[in-house]
């Protein structure tokens, strides 16, 4: 199906894969709050750039030590020591 004319046009959108419900909810809440990698990986064009992470010290360690800090919603959903993916979309950046 098209995506964009299902982003512009529908209520509710349901995510699917092989067969199987993946997410369903608004297209923003698709776009902005994706519930798999699949469907982070699958809405938006260009798609939204994932990268695996460590939950440290209220922060989010990758792989060559670099580090963000956690947002304030997931603190209480995390602990240290957990291995969580950062998803961030390439319109998010600014010069």
């Amino acid at each position: 199906h098209d995506q964009v004319e299902a982003m512009t046009l529908a209520d509710r959108i349901v995510i699917m894969r092989s067969g199987h419900i993946e997410q369903v909810g608004t297209p923003d809440e698709v776009f902005s709050r994706p519930a798999t990698r699949f469907v982070a990986g699958f809405i938006g064009s260009p798609p939204m750039n994932l990268h695996e992470a460590t939950v440290s010290d209220g922060r989010l360690v990758f792989s060559g030590g670099d580090s963000l800090p956690l947002p304030g919603q997931f603190k209480s959903k995390t602990a240290a020591g957990d291995k969580v993916v950062f998803g961030i979309r390439p319109d998010d950046f600014y010069p």
